[in-house]
């Protein structure tokens, strides 16, 4: 395999560390490595370290062989070509002609949202350990202060992305004011620091318009949208869903597949056709299938997330580009790590880390979550525990399971 150059492998270590592009590159000058090729800052160099830094070289050539139809040799060529600047070759050695360098090509006509990768001005948005974070409750009302104390946790502890007003933060009991109140708190301490995907979807495709439209004026770098739930859309109604969204919002898109709660599979072939709307750009997938992850990977290249602790490493061993974890507000270095490990090629590492936090992440979902996380964090001393009706607090017994879970780790 050709290498990437000592200048750009050093941009790419900061870049990994949170450094944006033209600054790593800066440095890299400042270090005195001068076998920056002259094209470091045009768009193919740029797409290429940002599509290694969250893929991982075996999960780009899968992606080659899968999306452009290519033989795993001549997936090798074009993923060297296109890092290397000489996709001028016309004929590649098995005499396929303009295999490599129509590759190449492909790697510079990434748009700003959606390719092999997505990409949010100084950062990667759908990648590594998103928290769901919780929303904190003190005596029925939304607690600020103790949301801006989450925030900074994640910040301190690796934490690549936060995702407010989900699932976890307990969607369908706040109101749009809420909503809002949270999603702009969140943009704001974050400072820039980390993405910010905001929870918009719901059942009704004008009011899901109405609040992905607000989270992208409240600064929100990317919305999750979860399939309409109740009304049991045809597969045809939920693309036409996403679809108007997209269309009516210039924002990055996160499609969000839970059939557990909402009653539709959003089925593999949906999503390959919605993947060629250029702003959907990422699917949370929580089907508890490995199998239906695998379809989509086969029939399109947009990024797969895992949506459940127990399935991440499964999925980022197959190409999903990391996890939006409820696991992570209660170890959230450890998630990280594990897909920074993943990211990296180092599957002991990541094994280690999955099996030694598998336990837990089984006992955040004996009860329907957000309740036991809540209850993980509040015996952690970082939360009241609180949560609206018609959720409520747990089983003693149950409590007694997520404690001896907690105790295993010396998390209390």
């Amino acid at each position: 395999m050709v290498l990437l150059s000592g200048a750009n492998n050093f941009v790419l270590r900061r870049m990994e560390e949170g450094v944006d592009f033209d600054s790593a590159l800066t440095q890299a000058r400042a270090k005195g490595l001068s076998d920056i090729d002259s094209a470091s800052k045009d768009a193919t160099e740029r797409t290429a370290l940002l599509a290694r830094l969250a893929f991982g070289v075996e999960s780009i050539l899968s992606l080659l062989e899968s999306v452009r139809g290519l033989s795993p040799q001549n997936a090798r060529i074009a993923y060297n070509k296109g890092f290397t600047h000489t996709a001028n070759t016309p004929t590649d050695p098995s005499g396929n002609k303009g295999a490599a360098a129509v590759c190449a090509v492909d790697f510079t006509r990434c748009d700003p949202y959606h390719s092999l990768f997505l990409s949010r001005g100084k950062r990667i948005v759908f990648q590594g350990s998103m928290a769901a974070l919780v929303t904190p409750f003190q005596d029925g009302a939304v607690d600020i202060k103790r949301l801006g104390e989450h925030v900074d946790f994640h910040l301190a502890h690796g934490t690549d992305a936060l995702v407010p007003v989900g699932t976890t933060g307990e969607s369908p009991t706040l109101t749009s004011q809420e909503k809002a109140d949270i999603i702009r708190a969140v943009v704001r301490m974050a400072k820039g620091k980390r993405p910010v995907v905001a929870g918009t979807g719901t059942n009704d495709t004008r009011t899901t318009v109405e609040h992905t439209r607000a989270a992208k004026e409240l600064g929100a770098d990317a919305a999750l949208l979860v399939t309409p739930y109740y009304n049991k859309p045809s597969q045809e109604g939920l693309y036409r869903h996403f679809e108007a969204v997209a269309k009516a919002v210039d924002l990055p898109l996160c499609l969000y597949n839970v059939p557990g709660r909402t009653g539709v599979n959003l089925l593999p072939e949906t999503v390959a056709r919605l993947s060629k709307i250029k702003n959907i750009a990422a699917i949370k997938e929580a089907s508890g299938s490995v199998e239906q992850a695998a379809q989509i990977h086969a029939l399109c290249g947009i990024a797969v997330v895992s949506g459940e602790d127990a399935l991440t490493l499964p999925l980022l061993a197959q190409g999903a580009t990391g996890v939006i974890s409820v696991l992570a507000n209660v170890v959230p270095k450890a998630v990280a790590d594990l897909c920074a490990a993943a990211r990296q090629g180092d599957w002991a590492r990541a094994r280690e880390i999955h099996r030694r936090h598998f336990p837990l992440a089984k006992a955040l979902f004996i009860e329907p979550n957000p309740v036991p996380v809540k209850t993980a964090m509040k015996l952690m001393g970082r939360d009241t525990g609180e949560v609206r009706l018609p959720l409520c607090e747990m089983a003693p017994s149950n409590v007694d399971k997520l404690k001896a879970e907690l105790k295993a780790l010396g998390l209390i």
